[in-house]
């Protein structure tokens, strides 16, 4: 049995489709479908700009079925119900494009419907073919248009149909008892021509889409190994998989001629900066022109000044911050990983102007970028920020890593000398600064600074690792490790059961997990990465095993891959189904499993 079968096997029947979170999208569609308890389709999902959309629900369904449903297979590439009457079956076939098939059922009728949209009109464009467009209200007041156009639709496979004066389409089954319909949606690009070429290429029942489906899976999967994984494990890593393979999408406007992988379908339904850099720790080997991808939409839609925003959706840019400048960290590892020269030029002349930005634009008196907001560290409500603007430890740290990147690029393409040796020259000068700065000799650990007063911050967090990350202390390893032994590994502040909180355990601002605490304790997976990636580098081998063991194991014992942990009891938080959290988990398996575990030749090292 192939790796792509066998995880399809793993996954089950019983998968949850009943929110946003979890929609049922193949084939890489940013408009998904919802099962709950009633029959038929409850909720059409549309996984646009920043906010998902709802189309139906329980009270209104998208496309609702009479009668009880007595047994449901929710498997990841069909969806299949049993009524008293019959049967409800439905497969994606391409992107955003359904086989829906019910048998026994006379008759059914439906259109598109809902609050959310207006100015419907419809027509038939052949005798077995409708469509409907209309526009639809986004749920964020940031969008720049209040309404996007979307374009429903409908192909009659199997029955007889009529579209009645009021839009709605009632279908007859055939002499078998079957209704099989295709069913394509698209918001944005809603080209009827294009429409009609997906509704022409639908295969005749659900088996056949089923079998596209299936083709698009096992593409994805691609080369992966599930080694000598247990039971529990595989479960995991099938549902890492499968979590990345239904957040990737193939979306319009901004977004389009590549495929974004969002950090969760439901609910961070675009293109994320620093998510995609930790995704692509497994991209590279499941899907690496997905990761190619995932990286030059960012730099691709890059600002003229080097701006990058905080997330990219198809319409807009999120303005005010940034996010954490890792795509030099994350492209050099793809560059080297696949030996792509191309990629590297791609990836360079938009690298150094982000340097740049963050240069000019985020540049303080004290020689080092500084910190206005916590959303632009990703550390949303970190207690790093409490007591005002600082120069950030991992802002800094990141930012060296990209200019290294840089410079080992240009080495790589053949580029100008000079420009080469200024990267170097520019990684040297802060490199030496973080440290004159933001060490602090009595506590042996770097801190950051408020920027106000030129005060260290007395908040021991696994940010104060990240100038090692960045190669700071590299001609002083004995400093190094002896920060690490002190803090990183002792179990009353950073290694306990649950390893590298975002704040050490002993801290007075510590909280293990709650409301308005996502960084002020929890655990979260691509910091905690970073911390495995230190301490294999400076010779702590074993506690570096044992640390990606506790992960591994808290994942296992979680595995719905939430976007965060209670560090004390290693429970889920935020977010289920979340892309770092699944790259992180099938790296972990790599890493533990001695394979090519992401650590080199990613970042300086």
């Amino acid at each position: 049995m192939s790796t792509a079968d066998l995880l399809l096997a793993d996954l089950g029947e019983a998968l949850p489709y009943a929110s946003a979170e979890r929609s049922f999208k193949p084939c890489y569609g940013d408009i998904g479908l919802g099962f709950g308890n009633g029959g038929g389709i409850e909720t059409c999902y549309l996984h646009y700009n920043r906010r998902t959309i709802a189309l139906g629900g329980a009270a209104t369904p998208f496309l609702g079925l009479p009668g009880a449903v007595r047994s449901r297979r929710h498997g990841p590439l069909l969806v299949a119900h049993e009524h008293d009457w019959g049967s409800l079956q439905v497969a994606a076939y391409d992107r955003n494009a359904w086989i829906i098939t019910a048998t026994g059922q006379p008759s059914l009728t439906w259109s598109p419907q809902g609050a959310a949209l207006s100015h419907r009109r419809w027509t038939s464009t052949g005798p077995v073919t409708f469509r409907w467009d209309a526009l639809v209200a986004t749920r964020d007041p940031r969008d720049p248009d209040a309404h996007a156009p979307i374009a429903f639709s409908l192909r009659v496979l199997s029955g007889r149909a009529v579209l009645g004066t009021d839009g709605q389409c009632s279908v007859e089954a055939d002499a078998s008892g079957r209704i099989v319909l295709a069913l394509h949606i698209t918001v944005l690009d809603v080209a009827h021509e294009q429409h009609q070429v997906v509704l022409d290429a639908a295969p005749e029942d659900i088996a056949g889409a089923v079998a596209k489906a299936r083709a698009w899976w096992s593409a994805f999967v691609g080369p992966l190994s599930v080694g000598n994984a247990n039971a529990a494990e595989r479960k995991l890593l099938a549902t890492a998989v499968f979590t990345l393979a239904m957040n990737a999408a193939a979306a319009p406007g901004l977004l389009a001629g590549r495929i974004s992988l969002f950090p969760n379908r439901g609910a961070y339904p675009t293109h994320y900066q620093w998510d995609t850099c930790f995704h692509c720790l497994a991209l590279s080997e499941l899907a690496p022109e997905l990761a190619v991808d995932s990286l030059l939409l960012l730099t691709e839609n890059q600002r003229a000044d080097g701006k990058q925003g905080q997330f990219l959706c198809s319409t807009w840019m999120r303005p005010h911050e940034s996010q954490p400048p890792l795509i030099g960290w994350a492209g050099l590892r793809l560059v080297q990983l696949r030996r792509d020269l191309d990629l590297a030029r791609k990836l360079l002349p938009a690298l150094r102007a982000n340097n740049r930005w963050w240069l000019t634009q985020r540049m303080t008196s004290l020689g080092l970028i500084g910190c206005w907001h916590p959303m632009e560290t990703g550390w949303d409500d970190t207690p790093r920020l409490d007591q005002g603007p600082v120069v950030a430890l991992d802002m800094n740290s990141y930012l060296i890593l990209q200019i290294r990147a840089c410079a080992e690029l240009g080495r790589m393409i053949g580029d100008d000398a000079a420009a080469i040796a200024a990267d170097e020259a520019l990684a040297e000068r802060l490199s030496r600064r973080l440290d004159e700065l933001c060490w602090d000799a009595e506590r042996g650990i770097f801190l950051d600074v408020v920027i106000a007063d030129g005060r260290r911050l007395d908040a021991a967090t696994p940010a104060g690792f990240l100038p090692v990350l960045a190669g700071v202390l590299d001609a002083d390893r004995p400093r190094a490790e002896a920060s690490i032994r002190r803090w990183l590994l002792d179990p009353s502040r950073m290694f306990g059961a649950i390893p590298f909180p975002s704040i050490a355990y002993d801290h007075p601002a510590y909280i293990p997990v709650g409301p308005g605490a996502c960084w002020r304790g929890p655990h979260w997976p691509p910091i905690a990465w970073f911390m495995l990636d230190i301490l294999d580098h400076f010779g702590f081998a074993a506690e570096s095993r044992a640390a990606a063991e506790r992960m591994w194991a808290m994942m296992v014992a979680d595995g719905e891959l939430h976007e965060f942990f209670d560090s004390r009891t290693g429970a889920g938080a935020g977010s289920p189904q979340q892309g770092w959290t699944a790259a992180i988990a099938i790296a972990l398996q790599r890493r533990l499993a001695g394979g090519r575990d992401g650590r080199a030749p990613g970042g300086h090292w």
